[in-house]
Order: structure tokens, then C-alpha cells, then sequence
């Protein structure tokens, strides 16, 4: 899952190219995106924010007007259509637990500081991919919820430490696994479709501010074998280009393949790539980043061994060919994160414990890396991680399991470096909490999301920290449809936004924005 950081949403500026990828090519001194430590070394207009000139891009105000969407063809061209949203009933509202009382847990952590290596692979870049978009942008489907209550400016209501739900919307059937935004406010969101039965295309839409769809991309995988393509993660770089990264099933294999895919806000294919092999199992991203020369990386896992996955995090240069791989130890990798200060921040799951890697984006080498396992458990899933804009300290959520017949214990906890700083153990309101997902407000407050059992019914919870690991707030949602699984959450100035599936068997899009 890629989550957007307060740092990123102030390099959404176009770069300006001032820097690239090229290791060769320096920054002009002040200019955006070279480094500074004070605001006097940036040119006018730009301010130092964590440790490189940026311009502020809460300036840049999102359209409020809800543009017909469109339709791209194979060629490259859109087409307007219909707007497919359509008022629904209005739902339950977001409730607010009591005040949690704070889980002690006994934990054990480990670091260390080592270097990964691994043989260079240049991925699968296949020509005569059928990429094109070719339906209709209605992946959101209808709107269930309209703004209640108004600030007077946005017509959206006010939120704070407690979010407030805006709108959330039910949509087609399929998933969505990821969010992020555009440098002009739009949304970026991806998962799979499932508009021919028994056949799920990878799938990303951009929308507007209110969820209304704008324009899509698909992937439907070649032959007979392409009936499982999605997409899993997704990121966007300073310059409103779009990175997504998942799996697909081909013809030629019989088991899943990396998959990641580049467009630009012009809706032009940058990038496609494919990596497998016929003797592997499993091959599987579930991460995306960009860096702040525009660089994407996708971190995976492969099965070169039956029920031995091992990570595989590669750095693509300017949407080109690998710049750097690096395999690593038996593990599967969850999401990933990039740093303003030219680090990438990996999180994965080994046999039993959580492991954090951090490389470096120009060589990929090993910083540090660190593990944690709680007290007792059996296994530990680190599903999500957000960096601070300014210290460069790792936040990460996920759960603990502790053996059969046993609900998870969920955990949000700070690494500095490989070091572990705090970890808590927050206690479930219902019959369990897995959380997916985080991200740092523009408050500077963590917001971790997921799914909770209340009343026998999935949920969605909000979980509100602050940065010393104490709770704040948690929020809950049951949807009048049903069961709810948020899997995506990105943030920007005063909004929240959440994606998800509804239902297991059958599933359908869902997405909700917040006011916080």
C-alpha cells in the first residue's frame, strides 16, 4: 500500500528537472528540489523543507466543479461521457469510541546494519501488451452519502482530531487497493475490475476531488491465462505522472507476475513491465514509490522455491530500465515508502517477525534494518508505512498473530533508522482490528485504517496518534451494504481518503473521503 506523506505533498510542484536521476547531473544551488538546511539558501518563491527547497503546493487550489468524465481509446485519445454518480440513500453515520485505554505489551526488537546483494535482473519488458482503455469510467458507481454540514468555504464538513465523513461511495464490482494524489488534486486510485465474469483487470482511475471519475487504464493479461491482473499499490510523482505496481497471470505461466505500469497526467503509457518465471511460484507487488527526482521503484517478492518467497525491490531510472535490484531473505514484501533525503524505506514479513530495510535510492545500498515480534506470537504482518517530512523516522502499522483460535493483535509502532522507538498495542473495540494502512496528516498526526468486526459486521476504523504513540481518537463506519475492507488511505491538507472492497464473495469498490 503507497501512502502519501506531508513531505511528498509539498514536492508536488512540477521539479522543474533542476534534478534528475542521472548521478552525474547536479541541482543549480536554490533552485526546487536541490538541498538546503535553511529557507535563506532557497531562491525566492521556495522555502527548505526537510532538507530541499520545495514550493508550497497547498497553494494550488483543487476545481470544485464536477467535469464529465472520460473515456480513453486505444489510440491515446478520451472521449467524454456520462457522469455515472448518482445519488444513493443517505448512510449511518461515522460514530466516535470512548477514549481507549492504553495496551502495554512485552515486545522484543532486534537490529542490525548489513548490505543486500543480488544478481542484476532486467525485467520482462513484453511488446503487444493489449494496455489500452477501452470502458467506460464507472468504476465508482454511485454516491451514498452528500456533505452534511458546511465550514462556510468548501461546502465539505469540518473535521480535526475526529474525522467526519464527506461522501463514501459504492461502485463495480472489483477492488481498490491503493490511493494517492495528483500535484492538481485529483485522486489516483487502483485495484482490479471484474466487468467479464471470472476475468479481473488490472485497473486505475483518476478523480476528481468529489470522486467523480475523470479517466481510467486497464490491464487485461495476454491469452488465456490473463484472468487475475491487478494492481496493488500506486504512486505519483512531482510532475502528475502515475505509477502502479500488482500482478498478472500470462498465458505462459500458470502462476501470478509482477506487474507495473507508468502513465503520464496525459494519459500517455510511460512504462510496462512483467516479471516472472515459468519455474516460480508466486511473483507479487504490493508496493509503490517515487522519489523526488521522479525515479519509481516497485518492491515485490518471488518464489523462486515452493513456499520460499524472497524480496525483490527494483528501481526503475526516469520510467526507463532497471537502474538497481536487490533480492533479499525469505520474506514477502508489504508496502514501501520513499524519503526526501534519498532513502527507500521496505517493509516486509519474514517466518515470524516484521522486518524494516532502509536503502539507499542511488545505489540501493543497505542503511539499516531492523525486525520486531511481539511476545509470544507466531507471525507479525507489517501492512503499511509512512515517513516524517522532516526527522525521516518510519511509522509503520500492521498486526501480530498468536496461534490458532486467536484474534491478531494490531500494532502501529516508530523506527528510527533500524532502531525501534515505541510500539503500541491499541485494544479492539470489537471482535478484532487489522489494521492496513497509515499516513501522517497535515497536523502531523498519524492515521491508521483498517477493518474491525462490530456487531459480526466488517468495518472501517480510524485510529488517530500523535507522533510519542499516544491515541487520540478512533473513528468507526459500518456501511448499510455491508461488510467494509479499507485497504488504502492517502491525505492531503484537510481531506482523508479511504479505499477499499465491499463484501467478500462478490465484492465492489469502495471509497470515502474525510474531513479531518
Amino acid at each position: 500500500m503507497h501512502k502519501r506523506s506531508l513531505f511528498t505533498l509539498l514536492a508536488g510542484v512540477a521539479l522543474a528537472h533542476a534534478c534528475t536521476s542521472d548521478p552525474g547531473q547536479t541541482c543549480t544551488p536554490g533552485t526546487i528540489a536541490c538541498t538546503c538546511t535553511v529557507d535563506e539558501m532557497c531562491l525566492e518563491g521556495l522555502q527548505c523543507v526537510g532538507g530541499y527547497c520545495l514550493s508550497d503546493l497547498e497553494e494550488t487550489s483543487a476545481a470544485t466543479d464536477e467535469p464529465q468524465p472520460t473515456t480513453s481509446t486505444p489510440d491515446g485519445t478520451s472521449t467524454t461521457g456520462p457522469n455515472p454518480v448518482s445519488s444513493g440513500p443517505d448512510p449511518s453515520t461515522s460514530s466516535t469510541g470512548p477514549d481507549p485505554a492504553s495496551s502495554t505489551s512485552t515486545s522484543t526488537s532486534s537490529t542490525s546494519s548489513s548490505s543486500s546483494s543480488g544478481e542484476p535482473v532486467d525485467p520482462v519488458d513484453p511488446s503487444g501488451m493489449d494496455t489500452s482503455s477501452t470502458a467506460d469510467t464507472t468504476a465508482m458507481g454511485s454516491t451514498t452519502s452528500d456533505d452534511t454540514t458546511s465550514d462556510g468555504t468548501t461546502g465539505e464538513p469540518m473535521g480535526g482530531i475526529i474525522p467526519v465523513q464527506v461522501w463514501y461511495k459504492i461502485g463495480e464490482l472489483g477492488e481498490a487497493h491503493d490511493v494517492d494524489f495528483t500535484p492538481d488534486g485529483d485522486v489516483a486510485v487502483v485495484g482490479y475490475v471484474e466487468r467479464v465474469p471470472f476475468d479481473e483487470d488490472a485497473w486505475m482511475g483518476v478523480l476528481d476531488p468529489k470522486g467523480v471519475p475523470k479517466w481510467e487504464k486497464l490491464y487485461d493479461g495476454v491469452g488465456t491465462g490473463g484472468r487475475s491482473d491487478e494492481f496493488h499499490a500506486v504512486a505519483v510523482d512531482g510532475l502528475g505522472n502515475i505509477t502502479a505496481a500488482g500482478q498478472t497471470t500470462e498465458a505462459d505461466y500458470a502462476t501470478q507476475n509482477v506487474l507495473s505500469m507508468s502513465w503520464s497526467p496525459q494519459q500517455v503509457q510511460l512504462q510496462l513491465r512483467i516479471y516472472g518465471h515459468m519455474a516460480h511460484g508466486e511473483d507479487i507487488a504490493w508496493g509503490a514509490a517515487v522519489d523526488m527526482a521522479g525515479n519509481p521503484y516497485v518492491c515485490a517478492y518471488r518464489s523462486p522455491m515452493p513456499m520460499q518467497p524472497e524480496s525483490w525491490t527494483v528501481r526503475y531510472n526516469d520510467y526507463g530500465g532497471a537502474y538497481w535490484n536487490k533480492f533479499g531473505a525469505i520474506e514477502v514484501v508489504y508496502d514501501c515508502e520513499a524519503t526526501g533525503s534519498g532513502q527507500l524505506v521496505v517493509v516486509s514479513s519474514t517466518a515470524t517477525s516484521a522486518s524494516f530495510r532502509r536503502y539507499a535510492a542511488l545505489d540501493g545500498a543497505t542503511l539499516g534494518q531492523g525486525t520486531y515480534k511481539l511476545e509470544g506470537s507466531t507471525a507479525n504482518y507489517p501492512k503499511g508505512v509512512t515517513l516524517d517530512p522532516v526527522t525521516g523516522f518510519a511509522y509503520v502499522t500492521g498486526y501480530s498473530t498468536m496461534g490458532f483460535g486467536t484474534e491478531p493483535s494490531p500494532f502501529i509502532g516508530r523506527w528510527s533508522g533500524g532502531t525501534l522507538a515505541w510500539v503500541d498495542h491499541p485494544i479492539p473495540d470489537g471482535k478484532s482490528m487489522i489494521p492496513e494502512d497509515v499516513v501522517i496528516d497535515v497536523d502531523g498526526n498519524l492515521r491508521i485504517i483498517g477493518t474491525t468486526k462490530l456487531a459480526n459486521v466488517r468495518s472501517l476504523f480510524i485510529l488517530t496518534y500523535d507522533k510519542t504513540g499516544k491515541e487520540l481518537d478512533r473513528t468507526f463506519f459500518t456501511a448499510p451494504e455491508g461488510d467494509i475492507r479499507p485497504m488504502g488511505v492517502a491525505t492531503r491538507g484537510d481531506a482523508l481518503f479511504i479505499v477499499g472492497a465491499t463484501t467478500i464473495q462478490n465484492p465492489k469498490i469502495f471509497m470515502a473521503k474525510y474531513a479531518i
